[in-house]
């Protein structure tokens, strides 16, 4: 799946970290983040029994963002037989050994537990890690990782289950343009309607940032595929595709980039491939646009609107769709007979 850069951030959730690239990675935690790992301030040890019920506890370092006052947060240490709300804690953290603990999680009925901290983060590409263990009986959950910028549009997580008696990571990726203030959110969202049997009763670990710098990655994967689609040149309107391109270049060759520059050089790229493709269509060699309608086979049965919102690259390229055809800049499809159509993979303040 393509990336899409709003105006302050980006989002990709994806699961595991396998998505990293050349431009390479600096775990940053330790700059921004207070007790990230949960491996001090036990509120439970090793050596204690027992069940808690409903007990609400403050996380060091952690602001709480809680209305309810029932159900489950607080440290406990692994390898503790005390279960939280009938769940259990894992003997070992996400990093396989017995050392340290987790923020366990449990609640029902809609609400959320979530816990914050502000941060203030210069212009390049980050990525929020977490890490979950599910030791409740039930997958269903979401997660609410992600970054919230004082403006702009939040980058959340998009997982929306985990799996039982097993660690998994969540890892959301985002863009900051200049620097920016906001907070770096973890929490739980529980199942609308019922109680907290029928949600994952979690432990928290592993809370990375990373920082990219000023990634080109996907200017640099955005210039190939308009390399591709260029071939010979021989296309109409081929040359604004390729002034496209060779401004994208000029951007990509300099050391001196801000991640805005970057962003606004692959929307420009974004938008030129789509004309091109529109320019080139006929009802002899249509073009292919079915990965702008979500879920066109059927074969997404998850939490999605009935515009696809689970996905936001197809979101948006649907009101793209929707723009075209309501003919919303016919100025420029009265001028040439057809509609510069861009795509928001890229979309720069």
């Amino acid at each position: 799946m393509k990336k899409l850069i709003t105006r302050t951030a980006i989002v990709l959730a994806l699961t595991g970290l396998s998505m990293h690239n050349s431009y390479g990675q600096t775990d940053v935690t330790a700059d921004h983040l207070t007790n990230a790992g949960f491996d001090s301030g036990f509120h439970y040890k090793k050596g204690e029994s027992g069940n808690v019920a409903q007990e609400i506890r403050d996380i060091s370092g952690w602001t709480k963002d809680i209305s309810v006052d029932y159900t489950i947060t607080g440290i406990y240490q692994f390898g503790t037989a005390k279960t939280f709300n009938g769940a259990s804690v894992p003997a070992n953290g996400y990093d396989g050994t017995s050392e340290g603990g987790g923020l366990a999680l449990s609640t029902g009925w809609g609400s959320t537990l979530k816990f914050n901290q502000d941060v203030t983060l210069s212009d390049g590409k980050y990525a929020i890690v977490t890490a979950c263990y599910n030791g409740g009986t039930t997958s269903a959950g979401k997660n609410l990782a992600g970054w919230i910028p004082e403006t702009g549009e939040s980058s959340m997580s998009a997982q929306e289950s985990f799996a039982v008696n097993k660690w998994e990571t969540d890892t959301v990726f985002f863009y900051v343009f200049g620097e920016q203030k906001g907070k770096i959110q973890i929490g739980l969202e529980s199942v609308s309607g019922s109680g907290s049997g029928s949600t994952a009763k979690i432990v928290v670990d592993f809370v990375k940032l990373l920082s990219y710098g000023v990634d080109k990655s996907e200017l640099k994967a955005t210039i190939a595929e308009a390399e591709t689609l260029y071939g010979d040149g021989s296309g109409k309107d081929a040359d604004k595709l390729k002034t496209a391109v060779d401004e994208g270049k000029s951007i990509l060759d300099n050391d001196g980039a801000t991640m805005k520059e970057v962003a606004d050089a692959g929307s420009a790229i974004e938008n030129a491939m789509l004309a091109y493709k529109l320019a080139n269509s006929s009802t002899d060699s249509p073009y292919d646009f079915t990965y702008m309608i979500a879920n066109p086979s059927f074969e997404n049965n998850g939490r999605m609107d009935i515009v696809g919102h689970a996905d936001p690259d197809k979101h948006q390229l649907q009101q793209k769709a929707r723009d075209y055809l309501s003919g919303e800049m016919g100025e420029q499809r009265q001028s040439s007979g057809r509609r510069l159509c861009g795509t928001d993979h890229y979309r720069p303040a």
